[in-house]
């Protein structure tokens, strides 16, 4: 006997009992009073915060928002509707749910209090000092002293330009990095760092999710420490939980689970200040489907000469030209660096039916899946990170120094300093151009 789906099946008569007057309903009434309290909190938490008029009697903290908004999430999944199509879905993600755990099984850190700590901690560090250090440049709503640097530096809103949603970019003070926020297009991002053996961990992530494909598609990219995969067949919003199951299925980093909870979906675009011949992320994984027989064989598409770090992160050796020969590219003349950049890109109709562009892996799941919208967001990140990775700290006296060019353009725009030659004024003008390039190419990419 499967006693699990017998005791599925009388839980699921107990609830119905116990929420359409059964005898024990009045356990279903206390429990509503409880989640009209934590409504209660929700709402007074996010008037307190988008007024900034504080009444200390009825002050909660983000942890007090955070567990009320779990715990009623919680609830509310446990629920039982009349409607059938509800409890469908409900039983669907579940399901769901259940079926990637069972593959990522050894995850040992991202139970609901891990992350109700890590979001509690993002929504301290966003409400006291992190905001304050964006400068947002597109779109570009903060252009004044009076929100940078202060509490009214709020993130604008997503926007659709030219019919198409389109990432927030921002620049961080605190750690001299550019950044894109999305909206919808979920990133999980995996360290090698944090596994036992770092050579053999993007192996093993990969193996885990094979057995996912019938349920998602991937799109994957390597970094200087691990690999970015973005989920394309689906969108999913940032700021629900609903996502945030979705994320600690796959044992995705818990505080990057909170932060993107609370920031969206976030993926820097510029070497960090202490690894600055870091190439930000790479085209596809360093996977090969058929690996060469002759250890001297030519491995295309990827970089060769790699080597690991004390700390478990991996470098690379001289980029391998034929990672881009035999991409596409198209070349804009930038207002900001004074130069042709060449920009590289591939399209879905590039990738093979076994997921792979001339024998390296970069895509996992069924092609017919893949959401264009998101797959053309995930080719956007790989282009800005291709065109922001020379904005970085030069200490050589011949190499120009675009950080420091970047944040005296920021310096006038916040001061009003007139000046005809302002960097940031060159950048948005590039980061317009890459967009309308893209636009052109849309139907190209997708195809």
């Amino acid at each position: 006997m499967d006693y699990k789906k017998k005791y599925l099946k009388y839980k699921k008569k107990y609830q119905n009992f116990k929420i359409f007057g059964g005898a024990e309903s009045y356990i279903r009434a206390n429990v509503e009073d409880d989640i009209l309290q934590l409504e209660g909190n929700i709402i007074n938490y996010e008037a307190n915060m988008e007024y900034k008029n504080i009444n200390r009697e009825k002050y909660i903290s983000g942890l007090d928002y955070i567990k009320s908004k779990v715990f009623k999430h919680e609830y509310l999944k446990e629920t039982v509707f009349e409607n059938e199509d509800d409890v469908k879905e409900k039983e669907e993600k579940k399901n769901l749910l259940e079926l990637i755990t069972t593959q990522f099984d050894n995850c040992k850190n991202n139970y609901w209090l891990e992350f109700v700590r890590q979001a509690s901690f993002v929504e301290y560090l966003y409400n006291s000092t992190m905001r304050k250090d964006k400068f947002f440049i597109f779109p570009h709503t903060n252009d004044n002293i009076n929100t940078v640097f202060s509490n009214d530096n709020i993130a604008p809103d997503y926007v659709v330009h030219r019919g198409r949603l389109r990432p927030q970019i921002f620049y961080d003070f605190r750690n001299h990095f550019l950044a894109l926020s999305f909206r919808n297009l979920m990133m999980l991002d995996y360290d090698k760092k944090d596994y036992v053996n770092p050579e053999s961990a993007e192996k093993e992530i990969i193996n885990k999710l094979e057995n996912l494909q019938l349920h998602f598609s991937f799109l994957l990219f390597r970094t200087d420490r691990g690999i970015h995969i973005f989920i394309i067949n689906k969108p999913y919003e940032y700021n629900s939980l609903d996502s945030v199951d979705i994320m600690r299925a796959f044992c995705a980093d818990p505080f990057y689970t909170a932060f993107s909870y609370k920031c969206g979906y976030c993926i820097r675009t510029n070497p960090k200040e202490q690894y600055l011949d870091d190439n930000v992320a790479f085209f596809g994984s360093a996977f090969l489907k058929n690996p060469p027989v002759q250890e001297s064989e030519h491995l295309p598409l990827i970089s060769q000469n790699v080597l690991f770090r004390e700390d478990k992160a991996f470098i690379e050796g001289t980029l391998d030209e034929s990672i881009l020969s035999v991409l596409e590219s198209f070349t804009i003349k930038s207002d900001f660096f004074k130069e042709d950049i060449q920009l590289f890109y591939f399209k879905k109709s590039d990738i093979d039916k076994d997921g792979t562009v001339n024998a390296k892996l970069v895509f996992m799941g069924c092609k017919d899946d893949i959401n264009n919208d998101l797959f053309f967001s995930a080719l956007q990140q790989y282009i800005f990170i291709q065109f922001f990775k020379k904005i970085k700290r030069n200490s050589n006296p011949g190499d120009t120094d675009y950080v420091y060019l970047f944040e005296k353009g920021v310096s006038e725009q916040l001061f009003d300093i007139l000046n005809k030659d302002n960097k940031i004024n060159h950048l948005r003008n590039d980061i317009d151009t890459i967009f309308r390039e893209l636009d052109d190419l849309y139907e190209v990419i997708i195809q």
